[in-house]
C-alpha cells in the first residue's frame, strides 16, 4: 500500500469511529429511562431525628 491509500483508509476509519461514538451517545441519551422504583429510591431523605427514640437508645446502652 502506498501513502495515499493508507491516508484514505485512516480517514474512513476515523469517520467510522466518530459516527459510532455519536450513535452510542445518542442511543444512550434517548433510551435511558428511570423506573418508578428508582425514582422512589432517589427521593430526598428528611434530615430530622426522633429525639425520644435516640434518648431511649442511649438510656438502654447505659
Amino acid at each position: 500500500m502506498n501513502s495515499k491509500e493508507i491516508t484514505v483508509l485512516s480517514i474512513f476509519t476515523l469517520i467510522t469511529v466518530l459516527v459510532w461514538i455519536v450513535y452510542d451517545v445518542y442511543h444512550a441519551a434517548t433510551t435511558t429511562t428511570i423506573t418508578t422504583v428508582q425514582q422512589e429510591l432517589m427521593r430526598p431523605l428528611t434530615p430530622t431525628f426522633d429525639h425520644e427514640t435516640i434518648v431511649k437508645i442511649v438510656d438502654d446502652e447505659l
